[in-house]
């Protein structure tokens, strides 16, 4: 492994310094090739050739021919010896040379000032305060990063699409989306990612890891986002608004599926029978029709359904429990759709609307079975004569006469 170059390593030194410095590269890269068990040996004969060197450089006689002033020489030789105690520090981060022990939980350190500010976690002291707001930090660095939160400042520029960020972090994964970089790869499954929380993130569904918890139900979570979200339900707090309707939301994915609804966009389709729906999640729904797919089994009777709100509505047949009561005339029922198919009929409601011809209806189903005089279409069929109907309860009602 080659020793990393100081920051100022093409300084202009003496012709002496500037040798010093190679062999002691040589020597220092010729100890990198020895095996792991003899890194102790190793890390001690490098400390060796590093104070040897540094007592070297400040003996070195400088030439004649060099062309400086004697101050010149001394500055020159003096930052030639700076780089010798920087390098120190390069070689304990190649060697994981472990210097600095935390006694509170063994973590190690290659230096003093690592381990002095992981140190300020255990006894939870945050020293750093913000003016504005109050809020404090364990390290200087996340201050300055929070207080331009308020300050608006986005001193980090995108040099692809001009896009500016507050923290040079954010850049460097916003520049992974230009590039297509996804350095984070799962140790698992071996998907790869261009951010590490989003790895973090992934991982938790191969672990069955759910480190965030709610303080308030001890419901746990795999991702903080998620745990953020269900604390709203505990708080009430609606933050994401429609602006068409101005009706609010846990979540800003739950306001983007609403506002389809606005602009009649569907853009979900059944690759089947071509039926559009507004989210990815009633498409998959809609294909247990064509599947026959019922993956929600009762517990008490074994009965199978295609939608989890059936079983639970089910389930309560067992229990013969109806927790929802019409607070108009006292009636209950298993399901809250259908308490409130039941309260249009004190309120005289009638939201579902025909495009076509304007009529309005209280139940959906109504309006769907309306719409079918419209397109002219009978989907059910009779199985003994082949003949259609546009309703189900008219083949019923035929079907009867061929039993007759």
């Amino acid at each position: 492994m080659a020793l990393m170059k100081p920051r100022h390593w093409y300084t202009a030194y003496p012709p002496a310094a500037t040798d010093a410095l190679s062999c002691l590269r040589e020597e220092l890269c010729d100890l990198d090739s020895v095996k792991d068990e003899q890194k102790l040996e190793v890390s001690e004969e490098k400390n060796e050739i590093l104070t040897n060197s540094f007592a070297d450089i400040h003996d070195t006689t400088v030439p004649s021919d060099y062309n400086g002033s004697a101050h010149e020489e001394h500055m020159a030789i003096g930052q030639a010896a700076k780089h010798f105690v920087s390098s120190e520090k390069v070689l304990r981060a190649h060697t994981n040379e472990v210097r600095f022990k935390c006694k509170d939980c063994e973590k190690c350190f290659s230096n003093s000032s690592n381990l002095k500010r992981h140190i300020l976690k255990h006894v939870g002291l945050k020293p750093f305060k913000c003016d504005i707001c109050g809020k404090c930090f364990f390290e200087q660095g996340h201050l300055k990063s929070h207080v331009r939160l308020h300050t608006g400042e986005k001193s980090f520029k995108c040099d692809v699409c001009g896009k500016c960020f507050s923290h040079s972090g954010t850049l460097r994964n916003h520049t992974r989306l230009h590039t297509g970089e996804k350095p984070f790869k799962c140790s698992y499954c071996g998907k790869c990612f261009s951010q590490l929380c989003s790895l973090k993130c992934h991982q938790h569904q191969h672990t069955g890891q759910k480190p965030f918890k709610c303080d308030d139900c001890g419901k746990c979570f795999s991702q903080s986002s998620a745990l953020k979200s269900h604390k709203r339900r505990h708080t009430g707090e609606k933050p994401f608004k429609c602006d068409v309707c101005g009706k609010s939301f846990f979540q800003s994915s739950h306001v983007r599926r609403h506002k389809r609804q606005h602009s009649d966009v569907k853009p979900f389709q059944c690759d089947v029978c071509g039926k559009s729906v507004l989210q990815l999640s009633q498409l998959k729904v809609h294909y247990r029709k064509h599947t026959g797919e019922k993956p929600f089994k009762c517990d008490v009777c074994g009965k199978c359904f295609q939608h989890k709100s059936s079983l639970e509505s089910h389930q309560l047949n067992h229990t013969g429990t109806k927790p929802f009561k019409c607070e108009v005339c006292g009636k209950c029922f298993f399901q809250l759709g259908n308490l409130k198919s039941h309260e249009r009929q004190h309120t005289g409601e009638k939201p579902f609307k025909c495009n076509v011809c304007g009529k309005c209806f209280s139940q959906p189903s109504n309006l769907k079975r309306h719409e079918l005089l419209h397109t002219g279409v009978k989907q059910f069929k009779c199985d003994i004569c082949e003949k259609s109907f546009s309703l189900k309860a008219n083949l019923k009602s035929h079907v009867l006469k061929h039993l007759k």
